[in-house]
């Protein structure tokens, strides 16, 4: 996982500055990779949202109406919000 913070070790003689600009973190962030688990998701939807063109889902809960209205509730099946679970941090 990557970094979510930056903090000073207590008892470090180094401090932060208080000023607006004093502090400037310059580094490489994100994954080095998209996670497995990412890409199977993002897969999923791409196909969940092709199938939904004609009427058809792995959700099965898709309805194409008379006049050809695609209605989807959900793009993003019930297991995709465990795994983007897995990537929140909330502060």
């Amino acid at each position: 996982m990557p970094f979510t913070s930056i903090m000073i070790i207590p008892s470090s003689t180094y401090y932060f500055s208080a000023s607006r600009r004093g502090v400037k973190v310059v580094g490489k962030f994100g994954f080095p990779a998209v996670p497995e688990d990412i890409k199977g998701l993002t897969m999923a939807i791409a196909l969940n949202f092709k199938q939904s063109r004609s009427g058809q889902s792995a959700s099965g809960d898709v309805h194409v109406t008379a006049s050809g209205i695609v209605i989807r509730p959900r793009d993003i099946p019930d297991w995709g919000y465990k795994v983007l679970a897995n990537y929140r941090k909330y502060l």
